[in-house]
């Protein structure tokens, strides 16, 4: 049985499309990360989703007005896959990164001298990728900094890109963020310890750490820093020998394009 971790967030009134929205991962029994996408709550039920079959072919599903679906021919097979609200990235099997569909920002710009990567994590409008050698990698829009990779950073063995932040996992365990932090998502916790890994939300951050602790911080208007209930749930599931779906209600508008948080 599969199962979805959903965080939602509220798309600024600007956004061509301001719609309420749930990101969604979706595991497999053996919790192996099969999907990364975005569903929208809207009646019209545009979605777009990325996967990788057992062959490791890329398959893709939901809007396409910007053409975020439209798997490159010369793709071939790939070995990880991120999905942004308009542009899609996939590492392909020799290493190397292909991303298409939306291109405004550059987040589709691979630079010619990236060479082979081993991870990559697509934000609003910015890409994200680790290199081989364990260096991290942001091109695309940087407004908040979301691209600008501290220098003394080191080698990275994940990351993860949200709308206008970034977080990263270094080789020792240490979690470092940058970009915007006006609610604190990234002010890493000075007690956090070694961690293992790290999913970074609209204006939130979620980190496990090595004890197989799950720490939080950032924004909390709907409750998605709430360890203590999510690992409440978390532990039921378990002791059904499986993953249950868990969704967090969407804070209405109040007439403006992006809520108040706390």
């Amino acid at each position: 049985m599969f199962s979805f971790w959903v965080s939602s967030w509220w798309l600024p009134a600007s956004h061509p499309s301001r719609l309420c929205r749930e990101h969604v991962r979706q595991l497999s029994y053996s919790k192996r990360l099969l999907v990364d996408g975005y569903t929208s709550t809207d009646s019209s039920g545009n979605r777009r989703i990325g996967a990788l079959k057992q062959s490791k072919r890329l398959l893709r599903s939901g809007l396409n007005a910007n053409r975020q679906r439209d798997v490159p021919t010369h793709v071939g097979a790939v070995v990880a896959v991120s999905a942004s609200n308009f542009h899609t990235c996939a590492v392909r099997s020799d290493g190397q990164l292909v991303c298409f569909a939306a291109n405004a920002d550059g987040q589709c710009e691979v630079p010619t001298d990236l060479g082979a990567v081993v991870a990559v994590s697509a934000g609003a409008g910015h890409t994200c990728a680790v290199r081989s050698d364990g260096q991290l990698v942001c091109f695309g829009e940087n407004t908040y900094g979301q691209c600008d990779v501290p220098t003394d950073l080191g080698a990275v063995v994940a990351v993860s890109a949200g709308v206008y932040h970034k977080c990263a996992v270094r080789s020792d365990g240490q979690l470092v963020c940058f970009g915007e932090n006006t609610y604190g998502q990234c002010d890493v916790p000075t007690d956090l310890g070694a961690v293992v890994a790290v999913s970074t939300g609209y204006l939130h951050t979620c980190a496990g750490r090595s004890d197989g602790q799950l720490v939080c911080f950032g924004a909390n208007s709907c409750g998605q820093c709430d360890v203590s209930e999510a690992n409440a749930l978390a532990a039921a599931s378990e002791e059904h020998g499986r993953w249950t779906a868990h969704p967090v209600h969407s804070p209405p508008s109040g007439g403006r394009g992006r809520p108040s948080f706390h």
